[in-house]
């Protein structure tokens, strides 16, 4: 990603790099499984998938604000993690149920 990229850039060391990407690997352990587990027993999953979006986007408008704090910078890729990278899986596995009810997507 452009993530270790603009950390590098904004002056973070490596070390600080890699704990970051570690937390955020961490929250995305966690996450996946949870909105999964949500999707397919409590909610639609279009719900939850409009959730993630719903959180992910403006908190990636904190990212910026947050670089003045490395504390603020590791919360927010976090949160962020939280929300946007079990996006990947919902999608694939609406569009899998879509395509079993209609047959010409």
């Amino acid at each position: 990603t452009f993530l270790i990229t603009y950390l590098t850039l904004n002056n973070y060391t490596p070390s600080q790099v890699g704990l970051t990407v570690t937390v955020m690997s961490l929250f995305n352990l966690v996450a996946q499984p949870m909105w999964g587990y949500l999707a397919d027993t409590r909610f639609r999953i279009k719900y939850i998938i409009l959730i993630c979006l719903v959180g992910a986007i403006p908190v990636s408008f904190l990212i910026p604000a947050a670089m003045k704090s490395y504390l603020l910078v590791v919360l927010a890729n976090a949160l962020f993690a939280f929300f946007e990278f079990p996006l990947v899986g919902l999608l694939d596995a609406w569009t899998n149920i879509s395509a079993t009810k209609n047959r010409y997507i």
